[in-house]
């Protein structure tokens, strides 16, 4: 056996000429690759036969389940590390904003650290994450020359990246708005 799991029960010795039935058989997490060794029927099927016209030496060989990585987004950003993975295997994932946004948090199961742009996740099953981007928050400052004010119509500060929001310019009695 190459890897982790068994075959099933063989006998010590066959007759010559036998057609013998092999069985591997995967540890959890873990699938069955190939028999390696002469006489078998079908090396790729976890069930097949070996043929018994000489002494033979066959291995099952094992190898740990892939599970996908699966990273959505909320928010504007990119990220590294969706694709399949080894079960076992520690990845880098990462959380890259865009102009006008910062990385909040990584929600789903498996991250080392769920603030962290710049982490580790540990492959234990298919994982499904989202990496959370908020907007930056601006303060808007206005001023007016002789002659009116200027105001913000809506809300109250902080105003945020990408959003838009309404100025308001009043002039006073014989004064126009210029620019």
């Amino acid at each position: 056996i190459i890897g982790s799991g068994s075959v099933g029960t063989l006998e010590p010795s066959y007759n010559y000429g036998s057609i013998v039935p092999i069985t591997a058989i995967p540890d959890a997490n873990m699938e069955f690759v190939e028999w390696l060794g002469t006489g078998i029927a079908q090396p790729a099927f976890a069930q097949t036969t070996v043929t018994m016209d000489a002494d033979r030496n066959i291995t099952a060989r094992f190898k740990p389940r892939d599970f996908n990585v699966i990273i959505n987004v909320d928010g504007k950003g990119s990220t590294t590390g969706s694709g399949l993975h080894p079960f076992g295997s520690t990845i880098n994932i990462s959380a890259t904003p865009e102009f006008g946004y910062e990385f909040s948090h990584w929600e789903g199961v498996g991250p080392d650290s769920n603030t962290s742009a710049n982490t580790t996740l540990t492959i234990q099953q298919e994982h499904a994450l989202i990496a959370h981007f908020n907007q930056l928050p601006f303060n808007v400052t206005t001023n007016s020359g002789t002659g009116g004010s200027v105001s913000v119509v809506e809300n109250a500060p902080p105003f945020y990246f990408d959003n838009n929001y309404t100025l308001f310019a009043d002039p006073d009695f014989g004064y126009e708005f210029s620019h």
